[in-house]
């Protein structure tokens, strides 16, 4: 802690600078943290648009579904 000749107290931390070794593991590990959070954000989109395609997907057998009880009431209709 150091005293100005005002009287006001302060505290001045100093890092040392990293070693190279250091610095390139800490460069290489924050380029592998922002490739697998791409990776994520893709996996995370391609995954929304399966649920999507699943969604209408649903929908359409549930259409067809319908279609076919009504065709079929139709038939019945005509040949009774």
């Amino acid at each position: 802690m150091y005293e100005s000749p005002k009287g006001c107290d302060y505290f001045e931390w100093i890092d040392d600078s990293l070693c190279d070794k250091v610095r390139s593991m800490v460069v290489s590990l924050i380029a592998s943290s922002e490739t697998l959070l791409e990776d994520n954000k893709q996996l995370q989109r391609r995954l929304d648009e399966r649920v999507d395609g699943n969604d209408v997907l649903n929908k359409l057998k549930e259409k067809n579904a319908r279609l076919k009880m009504e065709n079929s009431s139709l038939k019945m209709e005509t040949q009774g």
